[in-house]
């Protein structure tokens, strides 16, 4: 059994997920002082910081995987935009020529100080493209 009653528990997730005192207070009904005093506590304590990294592990997963459906779901869009503006007689060349800047990024042909500094959204974009070139 838990040395924490129900409404430090409550507290514990509400301010490991990021919320201050005086926010944790107003939900749960209690005074602010008594968040502080319940802060003091080193069992309380080592729960919220315990409770920390879960949750921010739970968002960075949330969100990379939002992003990579993201990607996926849009990416051959992108690709077919890119082939468009290629093939389209009346583009600008100032357009073509990002088009095909954009290609050789995407495929990893670009050689310069930025291929070292790369985002790791790019890195999941350029192991996506090989991914479908290697499926064909």
């Amino acid at each position: 059994m838990s040395p924490l009653s129900q409404k430090q528990l409550q507290a514990v997730k509400l301010l490991a997920s990021g919320k201050n005192q005086s926010e944790v207070a107003s939900h749960l009904g209690v005074n602010r002082r008594t968040i502080a005093r319940w802060c003091e506590n080193p069992e309380f304590t080592e729960a919220v910081a315990t409770g920390r990294p879960k949750v921010v592990q739970k968002l960075t997963e949330s969100v990379s995987l939002k992003t990579t459906e993201l990607i996926e779901v849009n990416l051959p869009k992108a690709i077919k935009t890119v082939v468009h503006i290629l093939d389209d007689v009346e583009a600008r060349n100032c357009d073509k020529l990002r088009a095909a800047q954009l290609l050789g990024k995407w495929a990893g042909l670009e050689k310069n100080s930025e291929a070292d500094t790369k985002s790791q959204p790019e890195l999941d974009l350029r192991a996506y493209l090989l991914s479908l070139s290697n499926k064909n």
